[in-house]
């Protein structure tokens, strides 16, 4: 009788304990943006949480084929890679971004995803385990200030450019102007001495002129 007390009481201690870390988690995941996933390797099923708009957390099923068929063809080579590395030669599998289908298939978002292999005794994969992280509106704040540096740069060019233009262009409009009131000086002289050409060429009194000059 004392030993079924003590095995049943360390029966609630346990549970306990296990009820304390399965809500530790489940207030932690629901915190976070995170979605977890479990891929059995030998089934092909995986098992992943998903939280929604109210934060209410449920389990969702599905085959590991299907949810491929949602990654970007562009993006699915590098996974299954990483994926591959992962469990046959245990390479770190950490922040692998892709982009992947919206349930609701209106677009692509990216994904960041980090995952953890769990081999049986022989050293054969049979589970990865990981989380799965909405960053689609980080990369748009990413893009938009690559975009904002690029239209800087741009700016700071066109900047440039239009000094290295300005400069050459002010010398040649100072030195045009002056030209110009130079030689309308110099015109008023020539006209000036023509005439005097013109009244001695006449025979006529050019004392007028030959002031004017």
């Amino acid at each position: 009788l004392r030993l079924n007390i003590k095995l049943a009481a360390e029966q609630f201690r346990l549970t306990r304990q296990l009820q304390t870390s399965e809500e530790r988690l489940r207030l932690a995941f629901q915190a976070s943006k995170a979605g977890l996933f479990d891929w059995n390797i030998g089934t092909g099923e995986v098992v992943y949480s998903i939280t929604d708009q109210r934060r209410e957390l449920s389990d969702v099923k599905d085959d590991f084929a299907v949810l491929e068929q949602r990654v970007h063809p562009d993006d699915l080579p590098g996974l299954r890679a990483a994926v591959e590395a992962h469990l046959t030669t245990r390479q770190p599998f950490r922040g692998i971004e892709m982009r992947a289908l919206t349930p609701d298939g209106s677009g692509y978002r990216w994904l960041d995803l980090n995952a953890q292999g769990a081999w049986d005794e022989s050293g054969k994969p049979r589970r990865l385990v990981g989380s799965v992280v909405d960053i689609d509106d980080l990369r748009q704040a990413q893009q938009r200030w690559v975009h904002a540096q690029k239209l800087e740069g741009i700016g700071q060019l066109a900047a440039g450019i239009a000094h290295e233009i300005n400069t050459p262009t002010q010398y040649v409009s100072d030195n045009v102007g002056f030209l110009q009131r130079a030689f309308a000086k110099f015109r008023a002289v020539l006209d000036a001495q023509a005439a005097v050409v013109e009244q001695a060429r006449l025979g006529r009194d050019a004392s007028s002129e030959l002031e004017a000059l």
